[in-house]
């Protein structure tokens, strides 16, 4: 069997310049709203930026895989995502991937919660919340 010598990148690994980059590409304003997922994963503090800039109100969930809170909870996130669409945006922010954006929010352990209102903090944290007080949370901004 003869080794493969030459074969297609995926697009996403190559920048505007054509050459190779060695991590994905950050997903554009127009790309983040047309997701059909129910929770936007956040991947930059610019897109995070964007989410809060284009939308009234925005939660941010800082969860991490390694958590038994976080994996309760994130079923209850979609859930939410799903009854609240169009009015609240809700969005994922991994802190063991993530750490500059979770020390910027000063998140010490998942799941914590950010609640933005037309661009500005409207609750500073919440931090390891039952369904019932995420929701009322979330029923409050609106």
């Amino acid at each position: 069997m003869e080794p493969v010598t030459s074969y297609t990148l995926p697009s996403h690994l190559f920048s505007a310049t054509g050459s190779v980059t060695h991590r994905p590409r950050r997903l554009t304003n127009r790309e983040i709203r047309e997701r059909r997922e129910p929770a936007i994963d956040i991947m930059s503090e610019y897109q995070l930026k964007c989410l809060r800039r284009e939308n009234r109100v925005v939660v941010v969930a800082f969860i991490s895989v390694w958590s038994k809170d976080s994996k309760v909870l994130v079923p209850y996130i979609l859930e939410l995502a799903r009854q609240f669409k169009g009015r609240v945006c809700f969005a994922k922010i991994d802190i063991d991937l993530f750490v500059d954006i979770a020390g910027h929010h000063r998140v010490r352990l998942p799941p914590s919660f950010v609640f933005y209102k037309d661009g500005e903090t409207d609750r500073s944290l919440l931090y390891r919340p039952t369904p019932d007080d995420l929701k009322a949370a979330v029923e409050k901004l609106l």
